[in-house]
């Protein structure tokens, strides 16, 4: 007789490590793992889960996409040429083989061949999201926002339960300076999915447009609480985004310090120095401000914003001089 209670059963340890042990190595939960990755931006490790779920298995086309699509956050343009390369050789009729060389066009900024190839990857599976996402995108890249939206709504009607097409909507509703259109489609994007970073960076950006510097602040401070390293590059914009809502709200000193976190995620970055020393500058600390100035300029020499604001802080500096002479 079947009970429609579950009957209660002593499962011992050693049966617990090998079912633990089968759960680590299936193709399916490293797949999980690797999405996880994706969709937290943390897309080294994402590409580390993928490449080790094709060097054990070429044939586990499940993870190929956020393969294919870390590869292109990562810019690794000689390793995606190669994957495209044997995914076009081995499996010509699939949707996968041709979004690869799609991905390599758009990573090398070849727009029109990358339309082509994504175009032809929703030819062959019309269900395939990342093509239709990434046909949109090339669009995006060129200002032809009427055409990455058209993209875009493809892509939600046929995948409604997946929240980047919104997202990407109202990214670009916000580019063309639709802010009240864009905030519905973040918010709609946020009741899918509360949990990547990268929603809350556009919230962020947003909220900065609509002068709303406490809640754009807050924001990018749940996009930092997010990520797992919050040093990677991917998160300089966000640590930029965050002082200059920081120096909007007067908290000179925290916008400070995540000028210089900034700085760490990217040294070379003249715009950051620019701000740092326009802080500095707000502060009262001229020579602090001065020599930030220089090393912007050190790195964009034309700089013109970088010029006037140091010609600004020499003149505060002589007249604090002069003061004091006095």
């Amino acid at each position: 007789q079947i009970t429609k209670q579950p009957s209660m059963q002593i499962v011992d340890e050693g049966t617990q490590q090998q079912a633990s042990s089968v759960l680590t190595r299936s193709i399916d939960a490293m797949t999980i793992e690797a999405e996880f990755h994706y969709y937290h931006n943390d897309f080294q490790q994402a590409h580390n889960q993928t490449k080790a779920i094709l060097d054990r298995d070429p044939f586990a086309h499940g993870c190929l996409a956020f393969h294919l699509s870390s590869l292109v956050e990562l810019k690794l343009a000689r390793e995606l040429f190669i994957a495209a390369h044997r995914l076009v050789d081995g499996f010509a009729d699939s949707a996968e083989a041709w979004y690869a060389v799609g991905c390599y066009y758009f990573l090398t900024k070849k727009y029109e061949q990358a339309r082509r190839f994504f175009l032809k990857a929703t030819n062959i599976n019309n269900y395939f999201a990342p093509a239709w996402l990434g046909y949109g995108h090339t669009f995006a890249a060129q200002d032809e926002s009427d055409q990455a939206l058209a993209a875009y709504r493809t892509a939600s009607r046929f995948f409604s339960g997946c929240h980047l097409p919104p997202l990407c909507i109202g990214m670009e509703y916000a580019k063309t300076g639709n802010l009240q259109v864009a905030d519905q489609f973040f918010s709609h994007t946020l009741s899918i999915c509360s949990f990547d970073p990268l929603v809350f960076n556009e919230i962020g950006v947003l909220r900065y447009l609509q002068r709303d510097y406490h809640e754009a602040a807050r924001a990018f401070e749940r996009v930092l609480q997010l990520s797992h390293d919050s040093v990677a590059p991917t998160w300089e914009a966000t640590l930029f985004n965050l002082g200059h809502c920081y120096r909007k709200q007067l908290r000179f000193d925290e916008a400070a310090e995540v000028y210089q976190r900034a700085l760490r995620c990217s040294p070379r970055n003249a715009s950051t120095y620019t701000a740092l020393g326009f802080t500095y500058h707000l502060k009262g600390d001229v020579d602090t401000a001065i020599d930030h100035y220089h090393k912007a300029l050190g790195l964009a020499a034309d700089d013109a914003l970088t010029t006037e604001m140091l010609e600004r802080a020499l003149k505060d500096a002589s007249s604090d001089a002069s003061a004091f002479n006095l």
